[in-house]
């Protein structure tokens, strides 16, 4: 098993009103390696929260979060940022590519901490061949805003896998694309699931998108439910 979640909680200050919100409420599911997840639900209902627990990037209340069989809470703050940054990749919304710098050297980022200099070649090679997969192949100099949405966020993709992940994070990946731009990146980031083993947790508020994957859970209330038989 990939990621495996316990009884997870997580509460919030309320702003300007000093109240305790219970934004998640007792989360439990795992995922095994290579295996996808749509997460849906109402704005508001908890669902970036929940992929910024199981991305390491905010810390639960109670309940536990163990992935590839190391407990997440007993992780010291250096661990887990080396343990992010190796083993899981994020696609948001927005593609917060750097506008001063290529999409080569955009890609190249997430690889930068802890490379070692006999390794670059190997990592540019990737970081290239990543970029032609993603219908990129020529825009490697090519500064984000010389691009459209969809390919920015193609861009965007081919960062987050630069690192071989285990887990793939995304955010509502499609949700400031065109309907058929959309479609292209959601069919995109499927296929690179299977090509690079990579286990996907989506958060999305497209059917289309929640369709392609093997799972589909609502979090609505603090509590995720199935929908459907899968």
């Amino acid at each position: 098993m990939l990621l495996s979640l316990t009884d997870v909680k997580k509460t919030y200050l309320t702003p300007g009103y000093g109240e305790r919100r219970e934004v998640l409420k007792g989360i439990t599911f795992d995922l095994e390696e290579r295996g996808t997840l749509a997460v849906t639900g109402p704005s508001g209902s908890g669902k970036s929260t929940l992929l910024h627990l199981i991305g390491l990037l905010d810390s639960a209340d109670a309940g536990e979060i163990k992935f590839k069989d190391k407990t997440v809470a007993a992780m010291g703050e250096a661990e887990r940022d080396r343990f992010r940054n190796r083993e899981i990749g994020f696609v948001f919304q927005l593609h917060y590519l750097l506008p001063q710098h290529t999409l080569l050297d955009n890609v190249l980022l997430p690889a930068l901490p802890g490379a070692r200099r006999g390794d670059w070649p190997e990592i540019e090679k990737r970081a290239r061949r990543l970029l032609e997969r993603t219908g990129l192949k020529g825009f490697e100099r090519a500064l984000p805003g010389e691009l459209s949405g969809g390919e920015r966020q193609r861009a965007a993709l081919a960062r987050a896998l630069v690192n071989s992940p285990s887990l793939l994070l995304a955010d509502e990946p499609t949700g400031s694309l065109d309907r058929d731009t959309a479609l292209s990146v959601a069919g995109l980031l499927r296929e690179l699931n299977r090509e690079e083993n990579t286990a996907l947790v989506v958060v999305t508020h497209s059917d289309e998108l929640a369709r392609g994957l093997d799972r589909v859970r609502r979090l609505e209330n603090g509590l995720l439910k199935p929908l459907g038989p899968r």
